[in-house]
């Protein structure tokens, strides 16, 4: 079958052939249609994620659609075969990773929506326990994932939204798909004026203004908002804090020992291992069902499986690749 390989470690992957899959056990064969090109594949297939295990060569792709091979029952499926992944003609899944897509849910749309819709549902759901009329803060909103997050929040009840990133103009149009607040920041010569907006927010509503904080960035921005809530919390008001990614590039912060102790807040992290893979999967069916329903506004773009090395070396997170097996 045709597929993307990746034939050495860290080596990106190459349109070739390879066996395809057999069906064994619980595993069952997947006919992929459409599987993203997310961040979290390219970690996986370089071996800088946590959960890197594959030994070359092997088929990446962590997730995707398609249909089951016999039965013809169309799937979105996630947790595939570390040698037979998403991003080849057919995958090798479990069946307990399989999961039903309304039919007014094209594929390249699941394809798209389906991670960052994970991370989103997960880290507001069942990690953060969201309720309805509370402030979620998104750390990192302009790309697909928190605006995505953005729609998700409002449609879990969310009475505020505040997004904020580098790019004062793209905030702006956040607007549009349920943002309350946007705060640019410019670190390098703006972190006092940063500080003050956000600790503005934190005051709000007797200094119970943030409830829930989504962080996409982690790093400076991060360290800037930990730092606004001294003085600005109210005795008890717990703030939940949800790590989801490290698109910032740095992986680490210090954490001060006096902001754990004067304030009720709670840190935490969303993703593998964290979230069980079981409602790792339900929270996508269940971003699916909202997605049918609100159409949710995804930037997402399709590339021919043929053209995975050209796809593989584009830079940035927008517009979302989803690459088809045609």
């Amino acid at each position: 079958m045709k597929a993307a390989i990746v034939q050495s470690a860290g080596a990106p992957p190459v349109y070739g052939d390879i066996d395809a899959p057999t069906a064994t056990g619980t595993k069952v064969v997947v006919n992929v249609t459409a599987a993203a090109l997310s961040s979290l594949t390219k970690m996986r297939a370089s071996g800088t994620h946590y959960s890197s295990t594959s030994a070359c060569p092997f088929v990446p792709g962590f997730d995707g659609v398609g249909t089951v091979a016999g039965s013809g029952e169309r799937v979105y499926f996630a947790f595939p075969d570390a040698a037979y992944g998403a991003l080849g003609q057919q995958a090798l899944v479990d069946k307990a990773s399989l999961r039903s897509i309304p039919d007014d849910l094209d594929d390249v749309t699941a394809a798209s929506v389906a991670n960052p819709g994970m991370s989103a549902w997960a880290s507001m759901v069942h990690r953060a326990h969201i309720a309805k009329g509370e402030t979620v803060l998104i750390n990192g909103a302009t790309g697909t994932a928190g605006k995505l997050a953005i729609q998700l929040a409002k449609e879990l009840g969310a009475g505020k939204v505040i997004a904020t990133a580098r790019n004062a103009q793209q905030l702006e149009e956040l607007k549009a798909v349920g943002a309350d607040v946007t705060i640019a920041f410019n670190l390098t010569d703006g972190e006092a004026e940063f500080k003050k907006a956000v600790a503005a927010e934190f005051k709000q509503n007797g200094c119970k203004g943030i409830d829930i904080i989504i962080d996409y960035l982690y790093g400076p921005s991060t360290e800037a908002i930990l730092a606004s809530i001294p003085g600005n919390l109210a005795d008890g008001h717990r703030v939940r804090y949800v790590n989801v990614g490290t698109a910032a590039g740095v992986p680490e912060i210090p954490i001060s020992a006096a902001l754990l102790r004067s304030s009720a807040l709670e840190l935490m992290g969303s993703g593998l291992n964290s979230v069980t893979e079981a409602t790792l999967l339900d929270s996508i069916a269940e971003v699916f069902k909202v997605a049918a329903r609100l159409k949710l506004d995804v930037d997402a773009t399709s590339v021919p499986l043929k053209d995975i090395s050209q796809a593989w070396a584009q830079k940035g997170a927008k517009p979302r690749l989803v690459v088809v097996m045609q």
